[in-house]
């Protein structure tokens, strides 16, 4: 792993010169492991949020309160990112079996902390302990899995500190994700303690279903002892309202008419709880700000109605919802004024996907299209006097800015190759892949010449590699989507994104 500019960028599974692909049982446990771990991942970051805003109370004073709301917002802006680079580290330790190499492989995670950084020692001695208090609850099932995943690699060894799921690989791959986030020693110590309480202490059901997916067989569940009343009549559960042997046989009118008013109760708490959850996630994002009123009226109000949704049709623990919900601070950072220039050009990048993530999510609810347009444009003014704002030079008036391609048939693979050719990098792109999936990704670079383009996420990793051919084909057959093709824009903002990428692309060459 390398660190370049504060981003953190593992090396992809192509990179790590696997002469085999990985062996099918364990990419069965890669998988797994992802799904499982992101889950808990989200729910350390969801008690973080709440304990750093809880740190913030007015008694700590106006500095360390500020720092403390400051770490939440941090977090909420980058918590998607830092998931990212978590998934990655993994799927690289995953990519390095049968042997990690540790020794001489100065991209694996866990570097020793520099001795003259004192929070990046109390750091490090913090992850060492509670890794080494994991290894110890779990060392029986953690032999097993090792021995398993050894198993899997004929005529080869992997050693504990070879095995992903080694509690001081997980660690140091989640301290190392929040080496990303601006924090001070203390909130960064409360982060790792809710990664040790949640997930590390969490490892055991883990090991268990690796286990399975590997051998096949069920891990032992206990046997509940049976109640000293179980050869008696059964009593009705009022949690599940099922008639009992020993109860009428025939539910009188009385009782459905009380279960369906219970139900119809339950389900108005629910919804009173998603509201409040809502109004609690829109106020924390909003707590000490003061952005225009258009984005601060389109979060109380537009997208209020969006998470509402999110909330009870796919839950708090969903991606949908953590999406959501960092869009909310990366819509408020994005009004800003930002007079350094590399935060600029992160702007620029960061535009033309929160206007189609926003656009995403308005649609999804069913918003009226005409409003949405609406509101677009007037999201883009905000941005266009942001930039103009921090940028003197960017005020001039603007240069009408065809879109590229605009007159041209979207079939014709000749001229889709050529505006293919002209897209600056850092323009983002939506990809159709199977099952309806939809991947989006900024043009990173280009290779062979520029025939070859590639394309990184939001947190910098590379998602796809593909050429100019490839892609002309998408655009004719609607499988690639240019998001910020100056159609998705008016021609004044088009035009000062279209410069300062322009600026971006001279100061590199």
């Amino acid at each position: 792993m390398s660190n370049t500019g504060g981003k953190v960028v593992y090396l992809r599974r192509e990179s790590a010169n696997r002469s085999q692909p990985m062996p099918e049982a364990v990419e069965r446990v890669r998988g797994l492991v992802d799904e499982r771990l992101l889950t808990l991942i989200r729910r350390v970051l969801d008690e973080a949020d709440d304990a750093l805003f809880d740190g913030a109370h007015p008694a700590v004073g106006d500095g360390a309160r500020d720092a403390w709301l400051r770490a939440m917002r941090d977090l909420r802006l980058r918590r998607h990112e830092l998931e990212e680079i978590f998934r990655a580290g993994l799927e690289y330790r995953f990519s390095r079996l049968p042997s990690s190499n540790e020794a001489g492989d100065t991209d694996t995670p866990g570097a020793p902390a520099d001795p003259a950084d004192h929070s990046a020692r109390e750091m490090a001695l913090a992850v060492d302990a509670l890794a080494a208090k994991a290894r110890r609850r779990f060392s029986p099932q953690l032999v097993e899995v090792t021995r398993l995943l050894g198993q899997q690699y004929p005529g080869a060894e992997v050693r504990e500190e070879d095995n992903p799921l080694d509690p001081a690989c997980l660690a140091r791959l989640f301290a190392r994700a929040t080496e990303m986030l601006q924090f001070a020693l203390e909130p960064r110590l409360v982060l790792l303690k809710l990664f040790d309480r949640q997930l590390m202490r969490g490892l055991g059901p883990l090991y268990a279903e690796v286990e399975t997916a590997i051998t096949g067989r069920a891990p032992v569940v206990p046997v509940r002892p049976l109640s000293p009343r179980a050869d008696g009549p059964l009593e009705r559960d009022p949690g599940y309202g099922a008639p009992a042997e020993g109860a009428a046989g025939k539910r009188g009118d009385g009782d459905g008419g009380r279960g369906i008013r219970q139900e119809a109760e339950a389900n108005r708490n629910q919804v009173e709880a998603a509201r409040e959850r809502v109004r609690r996630e829109v106020r924390r994002c909003l707590e000490g700000r003061n952005p225009p009123r258009l984005v601060r009226e389109l979060l109380e109000d537009t997208w209020a109605r969006v998470l509402f949704i999110t909330c009870l049709k796919e839950g708090v623990d969903s991606e949908t919802w953590v999406r959501q919900c960092a869009l909310m601070e990366r819509l408020l950072w994005s009004v800003e004024r930002h007079e350094d220039p590399e935060v600029q050009q992160q702007l620029v990048v960061e535009i033309p996907l929160l206007l189609h993530e926003l656009a995403e999510g308005l649609s999804w609810v069913l918003y009226n299209p005409f409003e949405m347009h609406k509101l677009l444009r007037a999201l883009e003014a905000e941005h266009l006097k942001c930039l103009r704002a921090a940028d003197p030079s960017l005020a001039d008036a603007p240069v009408a800015v065809a879109a590229e391609g605009s007159g041209a048939n979207p079939r014709d693979l000749e001229a889709n190759g050529q505006r293919l050719r002209r897209v600056p990098v850092g323009t983002w792109f939506e990809f159709l892949r199977d099952h309806g999936r939809r991947l989006q990704g900024r043009l990173a670079g280009r290779r062979q010449e520029g025939e070859v383009m590639v394309f990184a996420n939001r947190a910098g990793f590379k998602v796809l590699e593909t050429t100019v051919d490839e892609l002309a084909g998408g655009l004719a057959d609607s499988s690639v989507l240019i998001l910020d093709d100056n159609r998705l824009f008016n021609s004044a903002l088009a035009d000062v994104v279209r410069r300062l990428k322009e600026r971006q692309a001279g100061q590199q060459d």
